[in-house]
């Protein structure tokens, strides 16, 4: 059955830093002290998942301002809350406001402030991983003479690395996509994808499933996520050629993208010609190392005549490696090669022979010819 949204709640202790007061902002502007820190607890609850357009009753509490923070006690205090903002992934940030009457308040005393509940909605669907960033607070009343004073109290942080929560919004009437991390590949390499607007309904829980098919061979299956999106990755089938159609369906939903697939030629290693740069990842191609894989060689100097053990890391699973070692001054051999396969956990591991290697300063690649990760390092060859 489809879940009903319902409120999702999360606290988290928020450094803000960076916080400075100013006497009349909207005229002198004037900084009252040096900056401080204010450390709290701040709690958020928010419906998910939710349609697109819908509107929603988010709700945020602040612990209170530490005592001494505003330079002077106030009578008829009103604070408002303008803003209190989250940063996300997605779109714009999330912005809560609130307009709050305190009475008279002592400086001396913590400011409990009320809870903000506010109406909002989403014109866009994604995962929102709401991050605590800024708030501003504006003071106004009336000093101990009586007269109308007005502060503000602002407050920047850097980004917490987690979301105090995140919400999901899916879009039922937006039209399904589908796109594909290359658009050109041959039988066995890996296609990495990703969908959006693929829920028929309502999320449910078990979540829904995706059929992929390549060419109308299928190629496993996807989880749709509470806002209707998709990502995944599949294998090119043996016996294709030519531009195929790849389709990610959930039920009357799909969306579809178009693969050009060259049959192999005769002796490719891990299913790629790796003799034949052009029909490699266009990561890959002309021997270019991108750096999302990692190598690394067992000892920074070797002799020349004795073999390198190297190992590495974040290839594709399965895919052919172009090893490539060249050096650059010395008499001597200066280039020495080597196509390994990865494992399923994509790394690699393999001895370079350097029989005579010329001495000097050697620079290491490791490239998957399929994924287009590569890996770089140097070595000494004494």
């Amino acid at each position: 059955m489809a879940p009903v949204a319902h409120g999702v709640e999360s606290s988290v202790t928020v450094n803000f830093t960076d916080c400075e007061v100013h006497k009349s902002p909207y005229t002198t502007n004037q900084q009252i002290g040096g900056e401080t820190d204010w450390t709290t607890t701040l709690r958020l609850d928010h419906p998910s998942p939710i349609p697109v357009g819908d509107e929603v009753t988010v709700e945020a509490e602040l612990g209170p301002l530490p005592p001494g923070t505003m330079p002077e006690s106030m009578d008829d205090l009103r604070v408002q809350v303008y803003h209190l903002e989250f940063v996300n992934s997605v779109s714009g940030p999330l912005k809560l406001y609130s307009d709050n009457w305190i009475g008279d308040w002592d400086r001396n005393t913590p400011l409990a402030l009320p809870e903000i509940e506010q109406e909002d909605s989403y014109a866009v669907a994604g995962l929102w991983d709401h991050r605590p960033k800024k708030i501003y607070l504006l003071f106004t009343g009336k000093d101990a003479g009586g007269e109308f004073i007005e502060y503000s109290f602002a407050c920047d942080q850097v980004v917490n690395p987690q979301p105090i929560l995140t919400t999901a919004v899916y879009d039922l009437s937006a039209t399904p996509s589908l796109v594909l991390d290359r658009y050109q590949a041959q039988p066995g390499h890996t296609v990495a994808f990703t969908g959006k607007h693929l829920l028929a309904a309502a999320p449910t829980m078990p979540r829904a499933q995706a059929n992929v098919t390549v060419g109308g061979v299928p190629a496993g299956a996807v989880e749709v996520d509470d806002s209707g999106a998709v990502r995944g990755g599949f294998t090119v089938p043996a016996g294709l050629s030519g531009t195929v159609e790849v389709r990610v369906s959930n039920g009357m939903r799909s969306a579809t993208a178009p693969l050009a697939i060259s049959a192999l030629p005769g002796g490719g290693v891990g299913g790629v010609d790796v003799n034949n740069p052009a029909t490699w990842h266009p990561h890959a191609q002309g021997g270019l190392v991108d750096h999302q894989a990692k190598v690394r060689v067992a000892a920074k100097k070797v002799r020349t005549g004795k073999k390198l053990k190297l190992g590495g890391s974040g290839f594709a699973p399965g895919e052919a490696v172009v090893i490539r070692a060249k050096g650059r001054k010395g008499k001597g051999k200066k280039l020495v090669t080597k196509v390994v396969n990865a494992n399923a956990a994509g790394a690699i591991k393999a001895n370079l022979k350097l029989r005579g290697a010329a001495k000097g300063t050697w620079r290491l690649t490791a490239i998957g010819v399929a994924s287009g990760r590569g890996g770089a390092t140097k070595f000494k060859v004494r």
